[in-house]
């Protein structure tokens, strides 16, 4: 039966052995030895599209360990299509997703295609892996022991992210008291728990330019953790405008007058650029094995598909998981549905839990794969 798992995203890479072709022997910056092997090349996802992967081999029993595939938000980075035609659709990327795997397994690592594997990804994730998924556990053949799949903050419905982001921006003081009283008395009949401000977004009118402005508000902070601080430098846009960007394209919204910028659409935090600055340097791409021609890296597309929507019901009462670090403490909540579906929260987390909470993010993740109680500490 396949377990499936929704986080405040985790991120773990892959487990294997290798190509020699692939395998990443420096690694520029890094000041301390490389304590495992991990390679990166290409994977043919159709006869001119070519996806990149980072493959990491397990530190530990890497003979028995899962396989766990990680789905950035993205799309982009190092992947190309050799005609320059990007053009897809949600049943595309999941098909070329399709490929690329079938693709891992009988000719990059067949030695791994009976291990345990899992689907992961964070962010639009919440669109590739479900869509990815159901192939998989279609295809026995190619993936005999396919067990389930973690979704880490995933997009699932965009009119539920723009209904949740006003109270989210409001209940962390981040709106004008007026205004929310405004929009809630004009767009909801006064009733704050049902207000559908996305459907407000279709046009023009005073509920329209209410909800615009509620979520001009807070436009210095990181939407991915409000409680970090956000340096701005003048750099490229951020993968924050993605959600953004994406909502007010599908609410098909007409301006008389060009807009503020609001969050999403300010350039990158400062800190959130040393990525793309490092994965770009030429010593970088040659380890990686990047073909000189291809573009720069690049965190995000400007490409958005529709996304999907996901109704779980007979959910049993949150319970507090603990982290066990120095001493134990709570780490969240989690709330198991019937389907061997659980929902975790992280305790203190925004958008990126790796990053916010990596220690936690560990014990969550080993704890799923392993089918072990959230609580339970890791073994290393």
């Amino acid at each position: 039966m396949t377990s499936k798992l929704i986080f405040g995203l985790l991120f773990l890479t892959l487990v294997s052995a290798a190509p020699d072709a692939d395998k990443v022997t420096s690694l520029p910056g890094t000041n301390f030895t490389v304590g495992f092997d991990h390679y990166s090349g290409y994977l043919n996802a159709s006869d001119t599209k070519f996806f990149h992967y980072w493959f990491t081999k397990a530190q530990t029993d890497p003979d028995s360990s899962p396989v766990i595939l990680w789905l950035n938000g993205g799309p982009v980075g190092y992947s190309y299509d050799s005609t320059g035609n990007v053009a897809t659709s949600d049943d595309d990327v999941a098909q070329h997703n399709y490929n690329a795997l079938v693709y891992f397994f009988t000719y990059k690592f067949p030695e791994y295609k009976n291990h345990d594997f899992y689907i992961t990804g964070e962010s639009y994730g919440g669109v590739y892996v479900p869509t990815l998924a159901v192939k998989v556990a279609a295809d026995k053949t190619n993936f005999p022991h396919f067990k389930g799949v973690a979704i880490g903050n995933g997009i699932y419905s965009f009119p539920l992210n723009y209904n949740t982001l006003v109270p989210l921006y409001y209940y962390h003081g981040l709106v004008r008291q007026n205004l929310y009283d405004q929009a809630v008395q004009k767009c909801c009949s006064g009733n704050s728990y049902k207000c559908d401000y996305y459907s407000q977004l279709t046009g023009f009118g005073e509920c329209n330019d209410l909800v615009d402005q509620l979520l001009n508000q807070g436009p210095d902070l990181d939407p991915y953790n409000l409680y970090h601080a956000c340096y701005l430098d003048g750099g490229s846009r951020s993968k924050r405008d993605f959600i953004h960007r994406t909502l007010r394209e599908k609410s098909k919204v007409k301006f008389q007058t060009k807009p503020k910028p609001r969050a999403g659409d300010l350039p990158l935090c400062a800190q959130e650029n040393n990525t793309e600055v490092y994965l770009n340097r030429a010593d970088v791409r040659k380890a990686l094995h990047i073909p000189d021609n291809l573009p720069h890296w690049t965190d995000c597309s400007n490409k958005f598909v529709n996304g999907l929507g996901q109704t779980v019901i007979s959910g049993t009462d949150s319970q507090e998981w603990f982290y066990h670090g120095e001493t134990p403490n709570v780490g969240g909540f989690v709330t198991k549905f019937s389907g061997n579906l659980d929902f975790v929260t992280v305790r203190g987390s925004g958008h990126f839990v790796p990053e916010d909470r990596p220690r936690e993010a560990l014990q969550l993740i080993y704890n799923f794969i392993h089918q072990r109680d959230y609580s339970l500490p890791t073994p290393f």
